[in-house]
């Protein structure tokens, strides 16, 4: 089965991806289960990480394709 593009296997620790951490303060601050209120770059030791939270990068098409390519 292939793998899926979307989920990197390198994702770098935040508290803003962390199962345990919630927005707080309109995206500026995070509420940590733990450690209480962090910066959402922060990260600790009890990071786990929640894929529903994380919003993938949007792929762009290129300027070189016609309104015939789209047609059936």
């Amino acid at each position: 089965m292939p793998k899926c593009k979307l989920i990197n296997k390198k994702i770098h620790p935040q508290c803003a991806y962390c199962r345990h951490a919630r927005t707080f303060a309109e995206d500026s601050e995070i509420l940590c289960k733990y450690k209480g209120v962090v910066q959402p770059h922060d990260h600790c030791r009890k990071f786990k990480y929640d894929i529903l939270k994380r919003a993938p990068q949007r792929q762009t098409l290129g300027d070189d394709y016609s309104v015939e390519d789209f047609k059936l």
